[in-house]
């Protein structure tokens, strides 16, 4: 957990499974980050499921986002430290990149 971790409105796993408290003050600034770069999976009313795969961050790169801004977007709305197979080299968002180069 971080040290402002109530300031902040979403949890991450390994899996790239992104859990935002829709009734968090901060939540609609998270929301339309992970919009951008994830896939919704559940979005109901207080708790909403999103799952960062290949395509969504695909997605996110051709539309301009890269890897460097994906991270730091994570970083700066998770309740807890994005793991490091998330920013590794050969994590989801180097892989959507190196997708992206191929187009």
């Amino acid at each position: 957990m971080r040290d402002n971790h109530d300031q902040r409105a979403v949890w991450i796993d390994g899996n790239g499974t992104l859990i935002l408290e829709k009734f968090h003050p901060a939540s609609e600034a998270a929301q339309d980050s992970l919009i951008a770069i994830a896939e919704p999976l559940s979005r109901p009313e207080m708790m909403q499921e999103y799952k960062l795969t290949v395509h969504s961050l695909y997605a996110a790169v051709s539309s301009g986002l890269g890897p460097d801004i994906i991270i730091a977007g994570l970083k700066s709305f998770t309740k807890n430290l994005v793991p490091p197979n998330t920013c590794s080299s050969s994590g989801t968002a180097a892989r959507a990149t190196a997708m992206s180069s191929w187009s």
